[in-house]
């Protein structure tokens, strides 16, 4: 028999750069592993490692190891069949363990689903890098996840492990809060023991010439002031001591303004559409009866690869549906739509620039909403073109975000996002106060910000509310936080209502 992968003290690194450790990690036939971490942090090298074990030390195996890598998303429509011919390949070979990159990306419901059958049923051991928390709820029986610097193991789905870290956050972020108050008192005692040793100088210094030579006054005043001036050194020395803890992340809401277009009257009608005909890729014909587009409105659209969604996305956004005399459209209706071309005429622009050319958020939101999608404050001022292709993706997302429209069109905008950007993302779409169209076939996402589902099936929309199997109750589903992360500095509002607190309790 077999034994599995054994690792030990292993690195995992990129041009000598280490990204994590691993003390020591046990992969064997039962297990279905799935692996977190904000995207750029090693997920992707980790899985090499593992299929090149023979090239490594740390890593020791006698197993057949089989990987399936990330296609490129320009694959376009043809993608979920070249993944689902590749997965059928790892799934019939005689590997021991199967090592899948983002697997559902080019994956509709139908074929994930098939896909979820497929890891069930199978006697290989799995390894998943995946940003579908449904996915991987339905699949795995551990995951791996990345904390100060080392590579840990929760025995759980997602959600259990969500859970779990959704209560040490509020842990730490409690204990933050503690040293924080105590800290700021023990500087608030180190000024006043400086001033008590300050005035001492000062009287001393006042003394007369006849209380000079009595060493009692002198000496007295002399000591008072060392002893305090000393109590002061060493409490500073112990807010050094104490007080050296890590950067506390913490949990943030983007609070959209509804200025502008963003301010229109709930319930306007942007769009009505009766008995309208469109011509699909392939030439079919979608019917679209009834469609009533509202300002406010939070729309999913579900459906298989090539059943036409980008195409009624893609109708909404032409002139061709403004010229049409049998279509009601909104006077003047500004839509923004993302559809992962990088279309972007500016490219000697920042990002800064492009982002907040056509917006009217403050730059605070607009910071916020940059660093939720992973976007740093370095990045932040390069230019367009030197930026990478996912990074192009998340500024696209965040431009058509952050836009002053009554209405966003937005096609799969998760698939270049990891899960803390999607959760951001998430959080966003649930607090937007304007009018959003989301494609995905992230069913969490989905469900989690769409008040009204249609499914596009058999060239038709359907609502899901009228379809018994689509129409399941959200409050069944597991609420993720719905917070982007943002480190606490000085300049951060929370740091400012941290203050306000302390202010309170002294």
């Amino acid at each position: 028999m077999r034994n599995g992968i054994n690792i030990s003290n292993h690195d995992v690194t990129i041009q000598d750069n280490i990204l994590f450790k691993i003390k020591k990690i046990i992969i064997t036939k039962k297990d279905r592993i799935g692996i977190v971490a904000m995207n750029g942090t090693g997920k992707t090298t980790f899985l090499k490692n593992i299929k090149a074990h023979n090239t490594f030390d740390t890593i020791n195996s006698n197993w057949d190891i089989k990987m399936l890598d990330q296609l490129p998303t320009h694959e376009n429509l043809s993608g979920g069949e070249i993944v689902k011919k590749e997965l059928e390949k790892v799934f019939n070979s005689t590997a021991d363990c199967v090592l899948l990159d983002e697997p559902t990306s080019n994956l509709d419901s139908k074929n994930i689903k098939w896909l979820i059958n497929k890891i069930s049923e199978t006697d290989k051991a799995v390894v998943i890098v995946s940003h579908d928390r449904n996915f991987l709820n339905k699949t795995v029986n551990k995951i791996l996840y990345i904390e100060d610097e080392y590579l840990q193991v929760y025995i759980g789905n997602y959600d259990e492990y969500e859970e779990e870290m959704n209560k040490k956050y509020e842990k730490d972020l409690n204990l933050y809060k503690k040293q924080q108050y105590k800290k700021k008192k023990i500087e608030q005692e180190i000024i006043k023991k400086k001033n008590i040793s300050k005035n001492l100088q000062k009287i001393k210094k006042g003394v007369s010439s006849s209380d000079w030579k009595d060493s009692r006054v002198t000496g007295g005043y002399e000591s008072k002031e060392k002893s305090i001036a000393k109590q002061a050194k060493s409490l500073e020395k112990r807010i050094s001591r104490e007080f050296n803890f890590k950067k506390t992340y913490i949990q943030k809401d983007i609070k959209i303004q509804a200025t502008g277009n963003l301010s229109l009257k709930k319930g306007t009608t942007l769009y009505n559409l009766n008995k309208v005909q469109i011509r699909n890729k392939d030439n079919s014909i979608l019917n679209l009866n009834n469609l009533k587009i509202e300002f406010g409105d939070h729309i999913g659209i579900i459906g298989d690869n090539g059943s036409g969604k980008t195409t009624i996305l893609e109708y909404l956004y032409s002139q061709n549906i403004r010229d049409c005399e049998e279509i009601y459209v909104y006077d003047n209706v500004s839509v923004g739509y993302f559809d992962q071309l990088l279309k972007q005429s500016n490219n000697n622009y920042t990002v800064l620039d492009i982002v907040s050319e056509n917006s009217e958020q403050d730059k605070q939101v607009i910071f916020d909403t940059l660093g939720s999608l992973s976007i740093n404050k370095d990045d932040m001022f390069k230019r367009y073109e030197n930026l990478s292709g996912g990074q192009k993706v998340r500024v696209n997302i965040a431009k058509v975000l952050l836009g002053n429209h009554h209405l966003l069109l937005l096609d799969e905008p998760n698939n270049y996002l990891d899960i803390y950007a999607i959760k951001a993302l998430e959080s966003y779409l649930k607090n937007y106060p304007s009018t959003f169209i989301l494609v995905s076939h992230d069913e969490t996402l989905v469900k989690n910000t769409c008040e009204k589902i249609f499914i596009l099936e058999n060239n038709k929309l359907i609502d899901a509310r009228k379809n018994s199997r689509y129409s399941n109750n959200n409050t069944d589903i597991q609420k993720s936080f719905l917070k982007d992360l943002a480190i606490i500095n000085g300049e951060s509002k929370e740091m400012e209502d941290l203050n306000q607190y302390i202010k309170k309790k002294l």
